[in-house]
């Protein structure tokens, strides 16, 4: 029988390659193959002929004879092949042997079969083997896209293992991964804390960041919360959620610049004027009787676009699209403390429209109640939340790939017992048996 190479694609036929110097064995394993259904190229007799073959035309499976030629051995070949190809190799193996196993188990991880070969047998390795190469590929794919999201995120993230005491409590956490923005937000270098405990980097680390990750940890269920870290001295908004029982990731932004603005709203009334008027961050002074703007310093002007004189013959309605009867709603419940923070949309003298957060307290100043207000343009923090979601998805999504992997393997090993079982050999994963 004679056989010409095909010039199907082979990315859409499943296309086998025989190396096998017993000529009778392969034109037998070819013949049946063919039959089977599937592509079956011209069978080689060397492992340099079949590096050549590759390199000309890859198949989807190689089924390679592990005692070959002189001229190259096996395991020479196999790492030719890996450099120039991604293709699952199953070995032909005439018996077993310890040290025949170890070059199995060393040079590619699809499977063999021993001589002489039963059709199921073939039939059924060769599916099993593309199977596994499937998944493989898909999962190289995810973790491909899963590194980069989290080499080149902007935000810092982190994944930690609990630590729980006798009783179940979370008492401490462990580094397991950190991201480079990890590092740059906190000044806290990779290589020194991975797998140390969070208390023996940050000794001072406060009981309130222990118990919270340990509950996401333990439970499973997602938090967004912020908080001050004592020995960082800085304020965080944290995303934390588990992509695995007892364990807790985290995503998580700087907002120290944030928090020191609101406690700003702490100052006497003496250092208030000063702060007032001299501070970048837009603020305005509202008369919680009509709405009126009673004083804007120079961060409002220039975020607002007007000069402060102009900005005190405004009311709140000239810069918010919201109706009146809403505004005086919102002024009402500023004025009674029920509305500390606001998030709403202000119109810029050039007619842009941006969102802002606003934290208000009612103060008096000369003896007049006025709504103390401090604006923060929040158009890019809002679009950075859309991609903290959008990455949060994509990590669920790398997890759910990732999901059921190690379940798979122990199937695959229980597989190769069965095999060896029909040929009435020992076990090789005795482990899987147990459980």
């Amino acid at each position: 029988m004679s056989f010409e190479p095909k010039l199907t694609n082979s990315l859409y036929k499943k296309s086998i390659l025989i190396v096998e110097d017993d000529e009778i064995l392969a034109m037998h394993l070819a013949d049946y193959l063919s039959k089977a259904g599937y592509e079956v190229y011209e069978p080689v007799s060397t492992a340099k002929n079949a590096v050549d073959k590759i390199k000309a035309d890859p198949p989807t499976v190689i089924l390679m004879d592990i005692e070959l030629g002189k001229e190259m051995k096996e395991i020479e070949a196999i790492e030719e092949i890996s450099r120039i190809s991604d293709i699952p190799i199953i070995f032909i193996a005439g018996f077993l042997e310890e040290n025949l196993q170890n070059k199995a188990k060393i040079a590619a991880s699809y499977g063999y079969l021993v001589k002489p070969l039963l059709e199921r047998e073939l039939t059924e390795t060769i599916e099993r083997a593309l199977y596994k190469h499937k998944i493989d590929q898909q999962m190289k794919v995810s973790e491909t896209r899963y590194r980069l999201l989290f080499e080149e995120m902007v935000e810092a993230f982190a994944l930690h293992e609990v630590v729980l005491d006798e009783n179940g409590k979370p008492i401490d956490y462990i580094f397991l991964d950190v991201n480079p923005a990890f590092e740059r937000l906190t000044g806290l270098k990779k290589e020194v804390i991975i797998n140390k405990h969070v208390l023996e980097i940050l000794p001072n680390t406060e009981s309130y960041w222990i118990e919270t990750y340990g509950n996401v940890a333990l439970t499973e269920e997602d938090i967004v919360f912020e908080n001050y870290s004592l020995d960082l001295d800085r304020w965080y908004t944290v995303v934390a959620f588990s992509p695995k029982k007892g364990q807790f990731a985290t995503i998580f932004m700087d907002i120290t610049d944030r928090k020191k603005s609101e406690e700003t709203l702490q100052e006497s009334e003496e250092r208030f004027r000063k702060m007032f008027s001299e501070h970048d961050v837009p603020m305005l002074l509202i008369d919680p009787k009509d709405n009126s703007i009673v004083d804007a310093n120079s961060g409002a002007a220039n975020y607002y676009g007007y000069p402060i004189e102009k900005l005190c013959t405004m009311k709140l309605g000239d810069i918010n699209p919201r109706s009146s009867d809403e505004m005086d709603k919102i002024i009402v419940g500023s004025n009674e403390k029920k509305n500390k923070y606001l998030v709403f949309p202000n119109r810029l003298a050039n007619g842009e429209i941006r969102m802002v957060e606003i934290y208000t307290t009612p103060i008096v100043i000369n003896k007049n109640p006025v709504i103390y207000s401090i604006i923060h343009d929040i158009s890019e923090r809002i679009e950075a939340e859309k991609k903290l979601k959008n990455q949060l998805d994509e990590l669920r999504r790398w997890h759910d790939v990732t999901l059921g992997r190690e379940e798979r393997i122990i199937e695959l090993k229980r597989e190769v017992n069965q095999l060896l079982k029909i040929h009435g050999m020992p076990s090789k994963y005795n482990s899987v048996e147990e459980n």
